[in-house]
């Protein structure tokens, strides 16, 4: 079946891994025997400022790791300003990706603005709803929300990577949404050795080691972190990955609290890989989530996850058998979960083995990619019929 994939977000070689999660699933459709292609629209930049040079080398495409990705522009304002504009503006931009690639189906990640320029042009689409465009953006002004509205109710299926999305949408639209969990990549994740990993980032083996992953910014509740390590008679060393508007103050207030940390900024998979099969535990003490891969990568990699009680992530972790959770903000709790997983170590690898179980069955990209076959098939079935 040919698929297209409109997206707004996708690995570069000129941004790092945002939207890794959508070549992940892409390869794993292609295993499937699918001919998928990705259509990326990203903003208009301007010849001069470094903002928006990770636009210009975009150029009219690019490949990575095989696949190759089609660039098209349209003017995206800063805010989401004109986000119930894009359909209009973009009329001529989706015709002629629709000539150009013919596909049976289309597949639009983020209910805005992908989705809501790739519905009603007459092609089956499928949205895939990530997080803040599903909890979020659909409520802070009424032109989005009409937008979220008109876009869903063109949709011909819906899905929301967690429960959670799927309640969500469910506030703007009472229609069914399916739900997928994303997932992780087993091949990279799924055999951790620890003494090879310490050895290649020099960290000695008795070493109590916690990793991070994710956006450096309040809403990961990286602050609650450094307070919750701070807190601990012996903190850890904290691995830190990943970057944001908040990376220096974080670094700053790792340095206050004198917990020893190592920050990687943007990274690639394997580095990340390597960070988790080092680290005792992995953590991530969010405000707001949709379904995190971080935590689907952790769990394949038989390491115990304490993380917080938002978004979806309390349906792939079940506290104290697949996981540690907390409500968020709660830094007392958290620290003493800390406190817990390094000090009942028997405790925490039964805790790592229930949870790569888990994952293993329900949270890889193959199992994610099955159930999007299904979804195809039905769709294509129903168009036909």
């Amino acid at each position: 079946m040919r698929v297209l994939v409109v997206t707004c977000s996708f690995p570069s070689h000129f941004e790092g891994v945002p939207g890794v999660f959508i070549l992940k699933q892409v390869q794993a459709l292609r295993a499937l025997g699918h001919d998928v292609s990705v259509l990326r629209i990203v903003p208009f930049a301007p010849p001069f400022g470094s903002k928006w040079e990770k636009y210009r080398a975009l150029g009219n495409g690019y490949s990575y790791e095989g696949v190759d990705v089609a660039v098209e522009r349209t003017l995206i304002l800063p805010g989401l300003r004109n986000f119930e504009h894009l359909r209009a503006q973009t009329a001529g931009l989706m015709r002629r990706a629709f000539e150009r690639f013919r596909p049976h189906v289309v597949h639009a990640h983020y209910l805005q603005y992908p989705g809501s320029i790739s519905v009603a042009r007459g092609k089956p689409t499928v949205i895939t709803s990530h997080g803040i465009d599903g909890y979020d953006w659909p409520w802070r002004r009424e032109g989005l929300r009409r937008d979220a509205i008109r876009t869903m109710q063109s949709a011909d299926v819906v899905v929301g990577v967690s429960g959670f999305i799927a309640g969500s949408l469910q506030r703007l639209v009472d229609r069914r949404v399916e739900v997928v969990f994303n997932g992780g990549d087993a091949g990279v994740f799924g055999s951790p050795d620890r003494r090879l990993a310490r050895q290649a980032l020099q960290i000695p083996d008795d070493r109590d080691v916690l990793a991070f992953a994710g956006t450096l910014g309040v809403d990961k509740g990286i602050f609650d972190l450094v307070e919750a390590l701070r807190r601990l008679r012996h903190p850890p060393l904290l691995l830190a990955m990943g970057y944001g508007r908040d990376a220096q103050a974080f670094d700053a207030a790792l340095r206050e609290a004198s917990i020893e940390a190592r920050l990687f900024g943007g990274v690639s998979q394997s580095m990340v890989a390597t960070a988790f099969a080092a680290a005792d535990a992995v953590t991530l003490p969010s405000h707001k989530e949709g379904l995190p891969v971080t935590i689907c990568e952790a769990m394949l990699s038989s390491r115990p996850v304490i993380a917080t009680t938002v978004g979806g992530i309390p349906e792939i972790i079940t506290s104290g058998e697949t996981g540690l959770l907390a409500a968020p903000g709660d830094i007392a709790e958290l620290s003493r979960l800390y406190a817990d997983v390094f000090a009942d170590r028997q405790r925490a690898a039964a805790i790592a083995q229930r949870a790569a179980a888990f994952a293993r069955r329900n949270l890889t990209w193959e199992a994610n990619a099955r159930a999007y076959d299904r979804l195809y098939a039905t769709l294509a079935g129903r168009r036909a019929a």
